[in-house]
């Protein structure tokens, strides 16, 4: 069900992106949506077994009620349109998570929350515009280094170093991060930074050799070239970035007889009694309706997009 409001999400944020900046801050919001995605599906709860908190009539009626002033906003301010697209996505995972699973896996609820910020257009642009911007002196400094290598055949012809210096790769950056929370479990030590900082690295230096290697200096680009200078070829640089540090970690779990992937405690001692109280019901049957219709706004905002603006 969380696929289907990503994929929902997906839709409504790309038919409103026109009057985004063209530099990939309209990537964002989807990059945020897939690692939300991906987080679901790996760390869902087992609402056979994960014990629960009933979703009270208050939630239910505050999530509706947000929605509600969302959608009015969009219809009585134009210019809202773009702007509700957000709180709208982030209403509706919420109201979704728990019509479905309740109070369950608090920790995959406070992340989804937190990702589903990146889907508001002014978080998404200024994400975006912080990292560009963060990138702009080691990325130069990257590519300076990795022209000096002679496989790259950068010497003879040096102008093809200015024309990639232009290509900071920042939605690696982002997609790195964002698809490595979703992926692995984290934990606040010095290995996890060490871990991160060297995905994020590796994922840059791969986006770096394959532009400088790409003719992205010539006048009539092929389609080859205007592949390797989308956005989607850094989101799947950074998704093997990923995935190689999710084959590491668990290489090194394994190695040393411990799950380092900071999987939840079964243990309930010590917990509160209401949240962790085992069988206990989700909610009723009219609180889940409440909760999912929350999907309405956003399945017309994915099937007419402008009409709503």
């Amino acid at each position: 069900m969380l696929a289907l409001v990503c994929v929902l999400g997906s839709l409504a944020s790309l038919r409103t992106s026109r009057s985004w900046s063209q530099d990939g801050a309209e990537v964002v919001p989807i990059l945020a949506l897939l690692g939300i995605m991906v987080e679901a599906l790996r760390w869902r709860p087992d609402i056979g077994s994960a014990p629960t908190r009933p979703v009270s009539p208050a939630v239910a009626v505050a999530i509706v009620g947000l929605a509600v002033v969302a959608v009015v906003g969009v219809e009585a301010i134009p210019a809202v349109g773009p702007l509700a697209i957000g709180p709208i996505i982030s209403l509706s995972l919420v109201g979704t998570y728990l019509a479905v699973w309740g109070h369950r896996r608090q920790s995959l609820l406070r992340a989804m929350s937190v990702l589903s910020l990146l889907t508001w257009q002014p978080a998404a642009e200024f994400v975006h515009r912080t990292v560009r911007s963060t990138l702009e002196q080691p990325s130069s400094l990257l590519y300076r280094r990795l022209a000096q290598i002679p496989l790259l055949e950068v010497s003879d012809e040096p102008w093809r170093l200015f024309s990639a210096e232009l290509h900071r790769g920042s939605l690696v950056v982002i997609a790195s991060i964002v698809l490595g929370f979703g992926v692995n479990r984290w934990r606040l030590s010095w290995r996890t930074m060490i871990d991160l900082v060297a995905t994020v690295t590796g994922a840059l230096t791969i986006h770096h050799i394959v532009i400088l290697r790409a003719p992205i200096d010539q006048f009539a680009p092929t389609e080859m070239t205007q592949l390797i200078t989308n956005p989607t070829l850094e989101v799947a640089i950074a998704v093997l970035a990923v995935l190689g540090l999710g084959a590491l970690r668990s290489a090194r779990s394994a190695g040393d007889g411990a799950d380092h992937g900071g999987q939840p405690s079964t243990i309930l001692a010590d917990r509160d009694p209401v949240i962790f109280e085992p069988g206990v019901a989700t909610s009723s049957p009219l609180l889940t309706m409440a909760l999912l219709s929350m999907l309405i706004p956003l399945v017309l905002m994915a099937l007419v997009g402008e009409a709503l603006r």
